[in-house]
């Protein structure tokens, strides 16, 4: 409890000082170091109350009620707090505005809605939604790459309108933020209990609940920053809640009913957020190895049928867009380009996509210190990509085809364990869950912390504990704002960088090579003992 009590004020000083984080103030004013240092002490202190929380033989009822009531504190105080470094979610009050007033916000991008002449009379009707009061005039101006059309999917939509439609169109900023934030922080404790749920249907020691409550990267990413990622994950958690309950021999359940509804969960949470798509191979697999083909038909019907559904407003409306429409193709090009080129806190993808791209002779800083393809190898790869790409983007897609590789490599190792596996192990699908989406986040050319977020509430399934280092490290990232302050070059390795490029190049390394060594040495100790058991047996 003591300990609960410092990350409690530890984040209550954050909300204190969170003022100097307003938008209209500067980033040189900022004490970004300051805020990214209480951050990772709250994350060191939060893990050593998991490990002496999980030491404890069997903990009472009411520590137990006390670890959850903190789960709730922690979230409380930071509600109320600027976020730290983050203006997504300007973009989800404009759109949730749009919907609330009966507009699809898929149509016209803050863009147009702001400087373009109005060709239609929706388009002037968001103009006078955007312009009539402060507060709306205030988020549309600062909606982030304001020339892009909304990429988030309708169920992520349905939370932002009906948000908004309960915020008084005369209400201020603050309120208009407070409010987005308290729903993504409904969906958040929503997940919370889920997982307690599960852990109890699993019979696993409840307190690994923590690992999930406790964690200051999750109240960072939802209670302070407000991202909708907690909306996705509640619905992909509670896909799988309903399909381990379908089989459990402990609960009297209608299979076929749970199942349909996991599939319906499961394409909401596709609905919210693309990333859910990968757990269905994985899912459907497990059931037809587990339970058979006809309830693996049931799941996978039921998912697809309703993900199609649930993404047809997004589908319909983007081929509604006139093709000959300027100003829809110059959207279109700049969500394109946003896609391609938004790379930012990787490591394993920057390692590939450095070495293959190409870089002036003449550039004399951020040349990456990690190249170690000669030009001749470089081309013999880029040379059947680029025959169908073209020169320029040969290098990007190159990097995704391999990293995509890589991805569906493990995956298949994934779906190889399911298939090999004895006897029904509901564990072995949680852990694999886990799994897929840890490599998913590490072979990703975006890195954001709060992607991480996906794969926290499946960490206390798998036997790897070292994966929890990440919720310490990635902190580091926020750190970037910093350096992309400093003035000078510096020198690393021979090289010489911006500040910018000394994170990018550097400082990812410290960030991301840690926690993935620590998984790899924990990988290969557990194979040896795993090997050695087997032998004696």
């Amino acid at each position: 409890m003591i300990l609960g009590l410092l990350i409690w004020s530890i984040f209550a000083w954050i909300t204190w000082i969170s003022s100097s984080f307003r938008y209209e103030i500067p980033n040189a004013e900022r004490p970004i170091l300051l805020v990214t240092t209480l951050w990772i002490l709250s994350a060191i202190l939060s893990l050593t109350a998991l490990w002496l929380a999980l030491k404890m033989t069997k903990p009472n009822r009411d520590f137990v009620i006390f670890t959850f009531l903190f789960s709730v504190a922690f979230r409380l105080i930071q509600l109320f707090s600027e976020p730290f470094q983050e203006i997504d979610n300007y973009r989800y009050m404009w759109d949730g505005i749009v919907l609330s007033k009966g507009h699809t916000p898929y149509r016209y991008s803050p863009y147009q809605v702001m400087y373009e002449p109005a060709a239609a009379e929706e388009q002037q009707q968001l103009r006078n939604i955007a312009f009539r009061h402060p507060a709306a005039e205030t988020i549309i101006s600062r909606v982030h790459f304001p020339e892009v059309r909304t990429v988030y999917p309708p169920t992520s939509q349905v939370v932002f309108g009906c948000t908004m439609a309960l915020v008084p169109d005369n209400a201020s900023v603050m309120t208009h933020v407070l409010a987005i934030k308290s729903a993504i922080v409904l969906f958040d404790l929503g997940i919370l209990f889920l997982l307690a749920y599960l852990l109890s249907l699993m019979k696993m020691n409840i307190l690994w609940a923590m690992a999930y409550g406790w964690n200051p990267l999750i109240i960072k990413e939802f209670a302070n920053s407000g991202h909708l990622d907690s909306i996705a994950v509640f619905f992909c958690l509670l896909s799988v809640v309903w399909v381990i309950k379908a089989f459990s021999k402990s609960q009297n359940t209608n299979v076929g009913k749970m199942l349909f509804l996991a599939g319906l969960a499961l394409a909401l949470g596709l609905a919210a957020k693309i990333f859910p798509v990968i757990l269905a191979p994985l899912v459907i697999f497990w059931i037809i190895r587990n339970h058979g083909w006809k309830n693996g038909a049931l799941f996978g019907g039921s998912f697809s049928v309703f993900a199609i559904l649930f993404m047809l407003p997004m589908i319909l409306e983007a081929g509604n867009r006139v093709a000959d429409d300027e100003s829809a193709t110059t959207n279109q090009e700049g969500l394109s380009t946003f896609l391609r080129r938004w790379e930012i806190n990787e490591l394993p993808y920057m390692l590939v996509h450095q070495n293959l791209k190409a870089i002036a002779p003449d550039q004399e800083t951020n040349r990456p210190w990690f190249r170690i393809l000669n030009e001749s190898l470089r081309k013999s790869i880029l040379s059947p990509v680029a025959a169908w790409v073209g020169t320029q983007d040969a290098p990007y897609y190159a990097s995704r085809l391999i990293t995509i590789g890589i991805f569906g490599m493990f995956y298949a190792g994934f779906l190889w364990t399911i298939w090999k596996q004895q006897k029904e192990h509901e564990r072995t699908l949680l852990s694999l869950c886990f799994a897929v989406i840890a490599v998913f986040f590490c072979l990703q050319p975006t890195q954001n912390p709060w992607y991480w977020t996906w794969a926290i509430p499946f960490l206390p399934f798998t036997r790897n504990r070292a994966w929890l280092g990440y919720s310490v490290f990635l902190f580091v990232y926020y750190s970037r704002f910093w350096f992309s302050q400093l003035e000078g070059t510096y020198h690393f390795a021979g090289h010489e960088y911006s500040g910018t490029g000394l994170f990018d190049f550097v400082i990812v390394w410290l960030e991301h090579l840690p926690v993935l060594l620590a998984v790899g040495v924990h990988y290969l100790c557990s194979s040896i003992a795993q090997s050695k058991a087997l032998e004696k047996g």
